[in-house]
């Protein structure tokens, strides 16, 4: 089987066809996994790896805020094995988070799919609203079903 971390490369990337993605990259301490914006995990706690871009608002809504979008990345994940996992999925003002998993030979794997918005403003009676947003795909190595997460 090919290693999952590739495949989900390639799927993100036909996803989002118009982004350019850092190259994967293995996670520190330094270096957080975002569920929402009070909620993460040190990527090197579970063994992660990455890609990241930062995207403008038209980008981010195009990728994040379509139903359509989001459906041709469940599709995608789901012809490699993924599983849709609720449980990561958030949403609010200033982002997104999806979350998916895969199970392996020795145990499974979280794909979190994440947009976290920067230079944000508020002001009364408006909404949330960010210029720019940090984007950023993790996929866990595989987890032991006895971790203790």
């Amino acid at each position: 089987m090919q290693n999952p971390s590739a495949q989900v490369w390639v799927f993100v990337k036909t996803w989002a066809p118009d982004i350019v993605w850092s190259a994967p990259v293995a996670g520190t301490n330094d270096e957080l996994i975002t569920i929402d914006s009070t909620h993460s995990i040190p990527a090197k706690a579970i063994q992660a790896q990455s890609i990241t871009t930062t995207l403008n608002l038209d980008e981010y809504n195009q990728i994040f805020m379509r139903i359509a979008s989001r459906d041709a990345l469940d599709a995608s994940a789901k012809l490699q094995g993924w599983r849709t996992h609720v449980k990561l999925d958030a949403d609010g003002p200033g982002g997104t988070t999806w979350g998916y998993k895969i199970d392996g030979d020795d145990g499974i794997r979280f794909l979190i799919i994440s947009a976290n918005g920067k230079d944000c403003t508020t002001g009364n009676d408006r909404p949330v609203e960010c210029s720019t947003f940090d984007a950023k795909v993790t996929v866990t190595d595989e987890l032991s079903p006895l971790d203790d997460l």
